[in-house]
């Protein structure tokens, strides 16, 4: 989800990454609804569960998130986040899929410059 996130740990040690870490998750968690589930997926990703959310809205969600860790004082550098949207539909069978285009989606905001919102469709 951020961008370098190992090279930031690797710069400036792995407290300050932990620091980073908990700043984005508070800022996740300030953004998220009561009924909206926000967990750690891997090393540099988080996911973002969003209930009763259509497309729109969880692109405008995505959106409110990144202009936060593109406007929050980083003390050390600047942190952006690239994210990857997908959404529930009637074709989708399985959850892994729901993820799996979340993902593909993430990497295409990452391949066009990172800081960006990218939705699966």
């Amino acid at each position: 989800m951020w961008t370098g996130f190992k090279a930031y740990n690797d710069a400036f040690g792995h407290p300050e990454g932990d620091l980073v870490l908990k700043t984005v998750a508070k800022i996740l968690l300030e953004l998220a609804r009561e009924t909206d589930c926000v967990c750690r997926y891997g090393g540099e990703e988080l996911v973002v569960i969003l209930p009763n959310t259509d497309s729109k809205g969880a692109i405008e969600a995505a959106e409110r998130y990144r202009a936060a860790f593109e406007k929050y004082p980083w003390t050390l550098r600047p942190i952006t986040a690239s994210f990857g949207v997908a959404t529930l539909h009637a074709d989708l069978t399985t959850t892994q899929e729901l993820i799996s285009r979340a993902d593909k989606a993430l990497y295409v905001s990452k391949e066009k410059g990172r800081n960006r919102v990218t939705h699966f469709v």
